[in-house]
């Protein structure tokens, strides 16, 4: 697709919806339980609605959504809920470079730092421009976001949104040689100032990864830095590492071993002045870090950081059925101090257990059971009692299916 494109009329056409109902059995979900605390049962669903549009020099994609709990509202209530998933145009400058503008969903690498979180019924969007260039091997993407909470006449003043970013640049470049594949993600985002309109405090981000992928059998190392200034004035001095490798034992079966370290910081430094614990920014919250979604940003460990290492294994049943095992290890990095004295860094573990069905293209249904083995440290950092059993399970199903597909090239 470009503007100089030799095609002469080309035009493609699709409408496609998706219902995602997903149950879910809450019992130790993101924090421990007690004895006084029951489990949660509930059902959620994504409803979307999308239009696509192709000819040779824009590409278009509008997608409604709905996000809901089945029975949050109020019968014959009217409560609107629809909005804006996705809203872009993508303009071909060239044969090799383009310009993305509107609502979008971003999606890079594992998703660690860059994702759509799909897990999320609502999902994540973007208001930017984003530039992209790819020829062979070679792909460039940078992004640029300025987020303002309405048309005003006068200032800039963004306090109604402080949790949002103000401003956000982003850079993905990445180049394959033969088997391996190296990359650079950079992110410098900005967060006003609490209590001002026009200060803002910016934080950068900025690492590489190098991927090496053989015949099923895959290295990866990430690593990142993160610098500048937190939202609350304070200076920030963070860094992020993983490393895993997968093995394909045989055409079914898949096993994948790795870990995680989350720099954090360390009680014993009592003339701290930086901070220490790293941000994943706008990465996926549920695909890492354990299926009961203990361990995120920062705030899931009191920013002592964390040390994760996990064990995966992946079993192909038949054409239609997936098996999935991991298991997590978790750790604290920093040491942590309660009641005056250093805690053990050890947390715990958990074992999550999935299974993935896909019937036909455009039918699937995936569920899975996860459980919590957590120490006396875990109660420190999460709350709740770590003698009390803490589970969780889902059942989703996601139907997908194309309404209307058309394609007309003519030359």
């Amino acid at each position: 697709m470009a503007l100089f494109s030799g095609i002469r009329s080309y035009a493609q056409f699709e409408f496609y919806g998706i219902v995602r109902p997903r149950a879910e059995y809450r019992n130790g979900y993101s924090t421990l339980r007690d004895t006084m605390l029951d489990a949660a049962t509930f059902v959620s669903q994504r409803t979307r609605l999308g239009i696509k549009y192709a000819n040779e020099n824009i590409k278009m994609r509008i997608v409604f959504y709905d996000a809901r709990v089945w029975g949050d509202q109020a019968l014959k209530s009217d409560v609107s809920s629809v909005g804006l998933a996705e809203g872009w145009v993508e303009i071909g400058l060239s044969e090799y470079i383009a310009l993305r503008i509107g609502r979008q969903s971003l999606a890079y690498g594992n998703y660690r730092l860059m994702s759509p979180v799909n897990w999320n019924q609502i999902g994540a969007s973007h208001d930017l421009i984003l530039f992209k260039y790819k020829k062979a091997d070679l792909v460039f993407d940078f992004g640029a976001a300025y987020n303002q909470s309405g048309q005003n006449k006068f200032g800039s003043d963004y306090s109604d949104l402080l949790a949002n970013y103000r401003t956000m640049n982003f850079v993905w470049l990445s180049k394959q040689f033969g088997k391996t594949n190296l990359i650079f993600q950079g992110f410098l985002d900005g967060y006003q100032k609490e209590g001002t309109e026009s200060t803002i405090y910016m934080r950068y981000t900025g690492g590489f990864i190098a991927k090496y992928k053989n015949n099923g059998h895959h290295l990866t190392g990430r690593g990142f830095y993160q610098g500048g200034k937190l939202q609350t004035g304070g200076d920030v001095s963070a860094w992020y590492a993983n490393f895993d490798g997968g093995l394909a034992v045989s055409e079914k079966l898949i096993l994948i071993g790795g870990a995680e370290i989350f720099s954090g910081n360390n009680a014993k430094d009592s003339l701290k002045t930086v901070d220490h614990a790293f941000n994943i920014l706008y990465g996926s919250r549920h695909k890492f870090n354990g299926d009961m979604d203990y361990f995120s940003v920062p705030v899931t460990t009191n920013s002592a950081g964390l040390v994760n290492p996990y064990f995966r294994m992946k079993f192909d049943i038949s054409k239609i059925v997936d098996l999935f095992a991991t298991y997590h290890h978790f750790r604290l990095f920093g040491d942590y101090i309660d009641k005056g004295e250093l805690i053990n860094k050890n947390l715990g573990s958990e074992f999550d257990l999935k299974f993935k069905a896909r019937f036909n293209s455009y039918m699937k249904l995936e569920g899975g059971y996860a459980f919590l083995l957590p120490t006396q440290s875990m109660s420190v950092i999460k709350g709740g009692d770590y003698h009390e059993y803490n589970s969780w399970a889902y059942l989703m199903l996601t139907i997908d299916p194309v309404f209307f597909k058309k394609e007309q090239i003519k030359k």
